[in-house]
């Protein structure tokens, strides 16, 4: 079933974005785009239109995936200038040590100023202190690998937080799959008549083994 619906899913996607394209009306409510698994859909052409002009329509974007290598086997080059234009990110745990690494440097880094101490000795023995400043991450690759369930890092511009959330189950309306009752293919049999049948009655066949006699021997036969 998924295989059949991909092309379908991927084809309304892509007229809606076109749709909501146009400029928005004074009173016009924002449509959101919620996009989850989006490496099992097919390429998306609109995908990239959506994500770098609709804020002028203000339709704002949600996307959902496993990691950036699945954005770049589907979209190439343009993966890049994808994956920079979302203002908002979230950054969920990964094991793979690559994309550990890639989290960690769009997350960014942080300047870290150290007092370094010298100490001399001999003659002129004393200390002199100076100020080390360096550049280092500031969410280690190990700290992604190491994230619990439902814990993430967000990223909103420049100001970066540690968050998690809880598990809300929906509720269970109805059941999930409900088998429809099928209905006997072979026509009911006609009932029987106290009366005795005329010639035209006895050529009309009453049931399915009746016409598959008529069929193999003729009418002439029965």
């Amino acid at each position: 079933m998924r295989e059949a619906l991909r092309p379908l899913i991927s084809l309304w996607l892509d007229i809606l974005v076109l749709r909501l394209l146009t400029e928005p009306h004074p009173n016009q409510r924002p449509a959101w785009f919620v996009i989850d698994e989006l490496a099992s859909l097919q390429r998306l052409p609109q995908l990239h239109t959506a994500i770098t002009e609709n804020r002028k329509s203000n339709n704002p974007v949600i996307l959902g995936f496993q990691g950036r290598s699945q954005l770049e086997a589907r979209y190439g080059e343009d993966a890049e200038a994808m994956l920079s234009q979302p203002g908002t990110k979230i950054f969920l745990k990964t094991s793979e040590p690559r994309a550990a690494r890639w989290v960690s440097e769009a997350i960014g880094e942080i300047e870290i100023e150290r007092l370094r101490e010298t100490h001399y000795e001999g003659q002129r023995a004393g200390k002199n202190f100076a100020l080390d400043r360096q550049t280092e991450p500031l969410v280690l690759p190990s700290e992604i690998s190491g994230l619990d369930e439902l814990h993430a890092f967000l990223k909103y511009g420049n100001h970066v937080t540690r968050f998690s959330f809880p598990y809300i189950d929906l509720p269970k309306h109805h059941e999930g799959s409900l088998e429809r009752e099928m209905d006997d293919f072979l026509p009911a049999p006609a009932p029987v008549s106290e009366e005795e049948p005329t010639a035209e009655h006895r050529l009309v066949p009453q049931d399915f083994s009746q016409r598959q006699r008529m069929l193999e021997f003729g009418n002439g036969q029965l």
